[in-house]
């Protein structure tokens, strides 16, 4: 196992999370009397404006804004990708250093670039996002990963994920090979 593969409480939060790269956590996984509950807006919208929906609805629900766990984004296409990636990233971790969300100077929040179904937007946008609150749902713990929490630290690419090709127990679980 790696030495970033460690469980990190968010207490706050309620939720424990894998750190991953700079730019999100691996996954995340409730903490006992706590769930994950997944929101959709109804339109797409740019992050900044994302992020006070999501403080609003928090705030409406008397969760903390550490109760956010993953936001979910339309992949904008290689192209764009590329051309906004770095300002992008700076500007998402700022907004999650004004909220006092990183844990130990590490992201928390998993993050997730999907197929947009169609044209790729231009620019980067958010259209769901992911949560705590208290409550359990019987059965096994709820959770969220990332759309590649399987790259090891400081990997960007393909060529970075953990035994890649394997699906046995061993190589899901992280584990180098014996």
């Amino acid at each position: 196992m790696t030495d970033h593969a460690r469980l990190t409480d968010c207490p706050d939060g309620g939720y424990r999370f894998l750190p991953g790269i700079e730019p999100y956590s691996s996954g995340v996984v409730a903490m006992p009397g706590h769930e994950i509950v997944h929101a959709t807006l109804r339109r797409p919208c740019r992050i900044a404006r994302a992020s006070r929906l999501i403080e609003r609805h928090l705030a409406g629900l008397g969760r903390p804004r550490a109760a956010l766990v993953r936001h979910r984004a339309p992949h904008p296409g290689p192209a764009v990708l590329r051309r906004i990636q770095d300002s992008f990233n700076r500007d998402y971790r700022a907004i999650l250093t004004d909220w006092k969300l990183l844990v130990a100077g590490v992201n928390p929040i998993a993050r997730t670039n999907r197929g947009a179904g169609g044209a790729p937007p231009a620019e980067p946008v958010l259209y769901g996002f992911s949560y705590t609150r208290r409550g359990d749902r019987p059965g096994s713990p709820t959770f969220v990963n990332a759309g590649s929490g399987e790259l090891r630290k400081g990997a960007t690419s393909a060529d970075g994920i953990v035994r890649r090709g394997e699906t046995s127990p061993g190589a899901m679980a992280g584990r180098r090979p014996t």
